[in-house]
């Protein structure tokens, strides 16, 4: 490279604008790059989002396979926990707090099940979001919501039934549940 104290001030400033344009080439090719790895990753991202799903779903899919296979019964064989025992309902129930709501469990195959919401159950149209977009219930819908819900609760009943015939005090409400001489539930006063 000459020496700059005997440049022009021509040379100078081209000089100046290579080194400009080589290094917003260098700045363009370092930017490509990121775009392509951004792009590959969100595909990843994409790809890996999927698989979980899918995992998700075979999960969901290996418990309800378990829990229709198990007779929820105490006494089975620890080689064949699914088979028919000689006990009585493994089934626990315990009232959720202070509402309606039971959970009932089993403790071989892990089921849970909730008594369903009652709100299920009204005739009239309630409002469903689907793919983002708001609207009613049409009649059909409407129907299928309450077969679904009766089928849930006779469901549901079967197995309180189950769990609550085994003799055990069921597990309810927290350990304030306290009552007055009526019955009548009360707080106790702060000391």
């Amino acid at each position: 490279m000459a020496d700059p104290k005997k440049l022009t001030i021509e040379e100078k400033q081209m000089l100046l604008l290579d080194a400009q344009l080589e290094r917003e080439l260098l700045t363009l090719d370092r930017t490509k790059k990121e775009s392509a790895t951004y792009t590959d990753t969100e595909e990843d991202r994409q790809r890996k989002r999927e698989q979980a799903q899918m995992q998700a779903k075979a999960v969901i899919d290996q418990q309800a396979a378990r829990e229709k296979k198990c007779k929820h019964q105490a006494g089975v064989q620890p080689g064949n926990v699914m088979g028919k025992g000689v006990g009585g309902s493994c089934l626990s129930a315990s009232r959720i707090g202070f509402s309606w709501m039971w959970l009932i469990q089993c403790v071989w195959c892990g089921m849970k099940n909730l008594t369903p919401h009652p709100g299920r159950k009204s005739g009239k149209p309630q409002e469903v979001k689907i793919n983002g977009v708001r609207r009613l219930e049409t009649a059909s819908e409407v129907r299928e919501r309450v077969q679904q819900y009766q089928e849930d609760l006779e469901r549901h009943n079967e197995l309180k039934e189950d769990a609550l015939g085994t003799g055990l005090p069921p597990m309810v409400g927290p350990a304030w549940d306290f009552t007055d001489e009526d019955g009548s539930p009360v707080i106790p006063a702060m000391r």
